[in-house]
């Protein structure tokens, strides 16, 4: 039996120990695949915890039950739902509606987001990984796994937003990395699964006129610092005038006053458990540290490369997108795509200038930061594995269908 066939029979033995050691043989042809099926395997032993009552899966699931329930739902009467239902996103309706036809379970549901969400997710963590080879040193393996966590598995929770990141980095990696534009059509509709990639998309779009301006994007980054509160009614009346309608219904709810106030009264409740405030506050420094360094500092080497200038390009543009936005309720979310790309440049970067002794000094520096990111985001993936997602194997999670408990509550 070869090797590949012995890792495969690991997996049905145990997905997450074969999940493990895909990592520690990242090199090998088989292990995304391995690391694909383990997040499919992830989403059927997917377990709803206490902490998750409110999330956006349990919307998805009665959407899945109401589609059940009434089976004879034809598709002109499902346009018609769509285009009563205040939505712009397609995706996750097309998806729940066709399922429904054949099941009404959160099992078979949370499979199929896996399936789609593991597939990119995949595809864009090892075509990082394709920069490294042999022997990685402590800190490439902190930077490496601080990446992993930035948008995890466990992000189906809230599958439209999360999915369409790695779909839209699916687009976006190759282009950056090697100029490739075959991938840009996954990019361009990313917006399809959320409407809010709208905005990332149209950045990108300018970014193709403006090309690499580091002093302007350094520039507008340092000033997006500063910029601690939106004018919310100058906003709302500029998106009313210049947008159409539907999108303007659609994301009334994220920029209303009211939504921003109960933003803030759930940010002070969460500042009750310090690690929830300080773990995203620990990466966004960090990563503000970082690619600040880079633009003083690696500034002549970085000049040298195309690659380089695109990744520090990009990671100022969403960093400053997201400072702006920070105010608005799911504002904050767009700071994912800035932690990746500068992740993924910091990695880069001290993999191929590995003797940039002050460069690795300061990532030391930084490491109990990356830890304490690490540590939390792992812990808040508690909150939808279970047991059987740890222990058990494919033929258990079967028969053990229905009856997942969260490490979280199991803790507790």
């Amino acid at each position: 039996m070869n090797e590949k066939s012995i890792n495969w029979l690991l997996f049905f033995i145990n997905p997450f120990i074969s999940m493990i050691l895909s990592f520690i043989n990242y090199t090998k042809p088989y292990a995304k695949n391995i690391f694909w099926a383990f997040c499919i395997f992830y989403g059927f032993t997917f377990a709803i915890g206490k902490e998750s009552t409110g999330s956006d899966i349990n919307r998805y699931i009665e959407q899945l039950h109401f589609f059940y329930e009434n089976y004879d739902f034809t598709i002109s009467e499902l346009i018609v739902f769509f285009k009563e239902s205040g939505e712009i996103d397609v995706f996750n309706l097309i998806i729940t509606y066709f399922l429904s036809k054949f099941t009404n379970t959160q099992e078979v549901l949370t499979m199929v987001y896996a399936i789609f969400f593991g597939f990119f997710y995949s595809r864009n963590i090892w075509y990082v990984l394709g920069f490294l080879e042999g022997k990685l040193d402590i800190l490439l393996k902190f930077l490496v796994v601080a990446l992993v966590l930035i948008v995890p598995i466990w992000y189906i929770n809230g599958i439209r937003m999360y999915l369409a990141f790695h779909v839209f980095f699916y687009g976006l990696l190759s282009f950056i990395i090697e100029n490739k534009k075959s991938k840009l059509f996954f990019l361009y509709i990313s917006f399809l699964i959320h409407f809010s990639y709208l905005i990332p998309i149209i950045i990108f779009l300018m970014y193709r006129a403006f090309g690499n301006r580091l002093n302007i994007y350094f520039f507008i980054f340092i000033i997006s610092l500063f910029v601690s509160q939106l004018n919310i009614n100058a906003i709302n009346s500029n998106l009313e005038k210049f947008v159409p309608q539907r999108i303007n219904e659609r994301t009334e709810a994220y920029r209303a006053e009211s939504a921003i106030e109960a933003k803030n009264i759930k940010r002070n409740s969460n500042n009750k458990r310090w690690y929830l405030k300080w773990h995203g506050i620990a990466i966004r420094w960090s990563l503000y540290i970082v690619l600040t360094y880079l633009y003083l500092f690696g500034n002549q080497l970085i000049k040298k490369s195309l690659v380089w200038q695109k990744l520090l390009s990009f990671s100022l543009i969403f960093f400053s997108l997201s400072n702006v936005l920070m105010n608005l309720p799911s504002g904050g979310r767009f700071f994912v795509f800035a932690y990746f790309l500068t992740l993924i440049l910091g990695i880069k970067y001290l993999y191929e200038n590995y003797q940039d002794f002050k460069f690795r000094f300061l990532i030391t520096f930084l490491t109990p930061a990356f830890l304490l990111f690490i540590i939390v985001s792992i812990r808040m993936g508690f909150y939808t594995f279970s047991l059987t997602t740890l222990i058990g194997n494919p033929l258990i999670a079967i028969l053990s269908t229905g009856n997942n408990i969260s490490l979280n509550d199991l803790i507790k």
